[in-house]
């Protein structure tokens, strides 16, 4: 990569050589950086985590292709806070005019890779968010949507699948008691947001057959009967109709189970109160 400039300006405790108002790449600081949760150090240069990944997010902007292009091994090991920088940075292309589709296969394949190496690490909770945002952007961004090839489909089935499943330990506040507020919250509730989007998009390609039927509804299913959070089955509920217009057997087949026990208040108050239901949604 061609320098990304970074100005430090001299602190305390030397133990790196730098020339005075050196500017250096922003992307090869953070690697050479240990300590990312306070105050950043590098030798005698020091500045916020903050401020260095605005600049980080900033720097991306400027140059995405060259993102996109550099080594991806050397962007797996930034630091996972930096890795949703890294996204939310691609995620303001997208939303400010940009960004283009041809940077959409890079991208997926990057967060494919990320999310197969850490989809198991408890600090990567807010990266995985971050990767979710970007990816929904990509399902709803009319003039900027993920063009749908079939390895594309394939590795957003992989990605869904690892964090729909993902075991993460937040704790909601006395304030997060709306399902669907909870799910802007949760990895899992972001996940299960895309296995509709997924279904959708199989179904308009018309490739909704087969393997991915069945890795689709082996999806569904794991959000009906395992994960039981209101966070995550709220999905069922505010998207009764669309699961309906892409799988209406499989619909058909669960609707008593969406409703089993603590599921019943989430789904059925979702379904009532947010989704756009007609009465021939319910004609089973």
């Amino acid at each position: 990569m061609r320098q990304g400039q970074l100005v430090l300006w001299k602190g305390r405790r030397s133990n790196q050589t730098y020339g005075k108002n050196e500017r250096i790449d922003v992307l090869d600081f953070i690697l050479d950086t240990k300590n990312y949760e306070t105050d950043i150090k590098h030798g005698e240069w020091h500045t916020s985590s903050d401020a260095l990944q605005a600049t980080f997010k900033a720097d991306i902007k400027k140059r995405p292709l060259e993102y996109l292009g550099c080594n991806w091994q050397k962007l797996q090991n930034l630091n996972p806070n930096f890795l949703g920088a890294l996204s939310y940075g691609f995620q303001d292309i997208i939303r400010e005019g940009s960004f283009s589709k041809s940077y959409w296969p890079n991208l997926i394949d990057l967060i494919h890779s990320i999310v197969k190496e850490n989809r198991d690490k408890k600090e990567y909770r807010n990266c995985f968010s971050a990767i979710l945002s970007v990816l929904r952007d990509g399902f709803t961004q009319e003039n900027k949507k993920i063009e749908f090839d079939k390895q594309t489909i394939e590795n957003l089935l992989d990605i869904i699948s690892k964090l729909v499943k993902y075991d993460e330990d937040y704790k909601y506040s006395d304030y997060e008691r709306d399902p669907m507020q909870m799910r802007c919250n949760s990895v899992k509730g972001g996940a299960s947001e895309l296995i509709i989007e997924l279904g959708i998009v199989c179904k308009e390609h018309e490739c909704y057959e087969g393997r991915l039927k069945i890795e689709i509804r082996k999806l569904l299913d794991y959000v009906v009967s395992v994960v039981k959070k209101p966070e995550v089955n709220c999905t069922l509920g505010i998207d009764f109709n669309r699961i309906g217009w892409f799988d209406d057997e499989w619909l058909k087949e669960n609707v008593e189970k969406m409703f089993e026990g603590d599921m019943w208040d989430v789904v059925w108050g979702i379904m009532f109160h947010g989704a756009d239901l007609h009465v021939q949604d319910l004609n089973f």
